[in-house]
């Protein structure tokens, strides 16, 4: 069917074509239709099945291994999301710079190398590894929720 609509366009096909290809797709990963009717609960559930372009295609037509983190980061985070003035990861503890800036100690820098791969100039054809260093004020932690208990901090820097 996707070979079809390479070489006719849109127009020549109705939803009748897509229904055999998409419905068997759909049962294979979500079961029986009166698992899957649309409420609350279930809108984790719509957003798995929207990853099937993506990531559940490979899932089932690779043999790579496609791991069940790589799946849920796949779906998307929740809607709802928290926000910290301070933290503690790893034993090192972050602070904001507004949440900070009454108090004596003052510990709002982050510090970050990263490993990339540079140039020594423009006509030079050989990348070289390298790490840079990037130091940033931390201005806000963002807490963000995946299915499965899944939980990330971004730091929102200036």
């Amino acid at each position: 069917m996707c070979h079809m609509e390479k070489i006719f366009p849109p127009s020549c096909f109705d939803i009748m074509e897509h229904l055999p290809i998409h419905l068997a797709v759909e049962a294979l990963m979500a079961g029986a239709v009166q698992f899957r009717w649309i409420t609350s609960l279930h809108t984790q559930q719509l957003r798995y099945c929207a990853t099937i372009p993506r990531v559940e295609k490979l899932r089932y037509t690779s043999s790579e291994f496609i791991s069940e983190a790589i799946t849920i980061l796949a779906i998307g985070p929740n809607q709802c999301a928290r926000s910290y003035k301070a933290c503690i990861v790893n034993g090192f503890r972050f602070r904001t710079k507004t949440h900070e800036s009454s108090k004596t100690t003052q510990n709002s820098g982050i510090m970050c190398k990263a490993s990339t791969m540079s140039y020594a100039s423009v006509k030079d054809k050989n990348p070289i590894p390298g790490k840079v260093t990037y130091s940033r004020v931390l201005t806000d932690i963002i807490k963000i929720y995946y299915a499965n208990n899944m939980e990330y901090l971004l730091f929102r820097c200036d």
